[in-house]
């Protein structure tokens, strides 16, 4: 795909106005993890009041059973979740890329094999094997990082097996062969010629994979699996449910948190509906 059909599909992508509101929503919610915390002289963790006190002038968003500022929580948490959800994102689109990518364009034996690992990690519960090896794992070690590591390195095999098909359907084209004749080596084709031909795609399988990373994340966590002395979206979903924060009419403990969640899922949907309906030349055409 030449530069300029890049650039003419990238334009076209900024006409769409669910793409437009979507990176609107998106870019709000990262400012505000950004800049949030300079807007609190409390941390996520302080006790600056009583049990579920209620908003205030003071304490914002008031404060949960153990008298912390939800408002810090949402800020300091809504950064970290996104951090965990921009490292899973970044390693499945890596993994997924890469595997799609040589089974596809190299096909025989490698493909077989990519294709049998791929297919046996999606008949695998990735939350079922995160959990287990977190079981296992020193608790001070799940950090931020660690658990962005850890549902990155299973959630691949999707994003794997879209990138294969691309790139099957791409290896037989005509530039391909010329690339082969001037002397390129099949690794050199497969990485210089046929992945630029996929940018595009690539794009959407990451705002695909950051989007599910977010819903994986707070699954993980809603279930107990917590970082280690930080804050997330999930881990102050995960204590509103265990205090039973709804019985006693705390609702700005759990609906602020849950519409963070659905503001960004929405986001990132609209985001990739659009990417889809413009990378995708049978959409395009209707």
């Amino acid at each position: 795909m030449s530069a300029p059909l890049y650039k003419e599909l990238f334009l076209s992508l900024f006409r769409e106005s669910y793409f437009k509101a979507g990176l609107a929503i998106l870019a709000a919610l990262v400012v505000f993890a950004v800049v949030g915390p300079f807007t609190t002289k409390y941390g996520p963790f302080d006790v600056v009041g009583q049990a579920y006190g209620p908003p205030n002038w003071q304490l914002w968003l008031g404060t949960d059973a153990f008298g912390r500022s939800v408002y810090s929580q949402l800020v300091y948490g809504l950064g970290n979740s996104l951090y965990i959800a921009l490292v899973a994102g970044l390693l499945a689109t890596a993994i997924g890329v890469s595997i799609g990518l040589i089974a596809g364009y190299f096909g025989g034996k490698a493909d077989v094999v990519l294709n049998f690992l791929t297919n046996t990690i999606l008949t695998i519960p990735n939350v079922v094997i995160i959990l287990l090896i977190a079981i296992y794992m020193p608790r001070s070690w799940i950090t931020t990082t660690t658990l962005g590591l850890l549902i990155g390195l299973f959630s691949w095999p999707w994003s794997a097996r879209a990138v294969r098909a691309i790139a099957m359907s791409i290896r037989g084209r005509e530039f391909i062969l010329v690339a082969k004749l001037s002397g390129e080596t099949p690794i050199e084709v497969a990485f210089t010629e046929v992945m630029p031909q996929m940018l595009a795609y690539i794009f959407l399988v990451f705002v695909l994979q950051f989007s599910g990373a977010i819903v994986a994340d707070i699954g993980l966590e809603a279930l107990g699996l917590l970082p280690y002395k930080t804050m997330t979206i999930g881990f102050m979903l995960f204590w509103a449910v265990a205090f039973s924060a709804p019985s006693y009419g705390a609702w700005w403990w759990f609906l602020p948190p849950g519409l963070i969640v659905m503001l960004a899922t929405t986001a990132l949907s609209m985001i990739a509906m659009s990417m889809d309906k413009v990378f995708n030349p049978r959409l395009r055409e209707e």
